[in-house]
């Protein structure tokens, strides 16, 4: 089950109470697209209709990780697009998930991420670890080059993987 900051009191309740969620991935991942729509367009009655509709069916959101999870184990990342594009901001987010799961080993996870990545226009180059938009926007995918523009301008900068 997952834990840490951002599920709130009503994720715990969900997450704690075991019901199995009966709703498949991509009916899950279809109501998040259109949460998110609503909430571009400022139809906040809408995407709290779903947000309630989807923790009445066991799913749970932490908007601060941008992940979902349902009362079943299953977990998924939370659409993130800004004007029908992916953020400069969230393919960092993404890039820096990926590097600490690469880091720890944990394979499936960054290749789920990569695959994120993917479907929003992202290329990776990890030989030349760079990343690339179908737009023309680019990066570091792992510090190495730019460590401010990858992890952000905390005082304390994490560890890179490798």
């Amino acid at each position: 089950m997952p834990s840490g900051k951002g599920w709130g009191r009503d994720g715990d309740i969900i997450l704690r109470r075991g019901k199995t969620c009966r709703l498949p991935d991509d009916i899950i991942e279809g109501l998040l697209e259109e949460r998110q729509e609503a909430r571009q367009t400022q139809d906040y009655e809408t995407a709290d209709a779903i947000r309630e509709d989807l923790a009445q069916a066991g799913v749970a959101l932490n908007e601060l990780e941008g992940i979902w999870a349902t009362s079943d184990g299953r977990t998924g990342y939370l659409p993130q697009k800004q004007g029908g594009k992916i953020s400069t901001a969230v393919i960092y987010q993404l890039l820096r998930k990926r590097a600490r799961a690469r880091q720890y080993r944990d394979f499936d996870t960054a290749d789920d991420l990569r695959v994120e990545l993917e479907k929003a226009g992202v290329s990776i180059d990890d030989s030349a670890r760079r990343w690339s938009h179908k737009d023309g926007r680019e990066g570091p995918t792992d510090g190495s080059q730019n460590r401010d523009e990858f992890w952000g301008k905390a005082k304390k900068h994490k560890k890179l993987p490798g």
